[in-house]
């Protein structure tokens, strides 16, 4: 393995194993875009219930500082080439990206305006 895969692979993408690319197969496999998340809480309210227990909120540093974004190593204009390549790395690692890149905008994606049933 190269050094970006060993790199990727300690980002500790570990759910991938519940994705297997026999899934679709067997089973009406739906995606959607998790930016912003209030869209899949909206559209699962439905089945989602309230919590039984309250759960008291924990500041952590990742929750509660703003990222700035165009200073992460990736986004930067000098490593567009690196960015390609774990774009690339990812696909090829992990085929939950290739589905994700393939349904997100199809008439299975949850929030395509194409999946969207008439409701007017």
């Amino acid at each position: 393995t190269s050094d970006l895969q060993e790199e990727i692979q300690k980002c500790g993408v570990n759910f991938m194993k519940r994705f297997h690319p026999n899934l679709p197969k067997s089973f009406d496999v739906k995606c959607f875009d998790p930016f912003p998340i209030e869209n899949y809480v909206n559209y699962m309210s439905h089945v989602l219930q309230p919590r039984r227990l309250p759960v008291p909120h924990v500041n952590r540093d990742s929750n509660t500082k703003k990222r700035a974004k165009e200073d992460e190593c990736l986004r930067k204009a000098e490593n567009s080439e690196i960015a390609k390549q774990v774009e690339k790395l990812l696909f090829e690692m992990y085929e939950y990206y290739g589905f994700c890149r393939d349904c997100i905008g199809t008439e299975n994606d949850l929030f395509h305006k194409s999946s969207k049933k008439d409701t007017s």
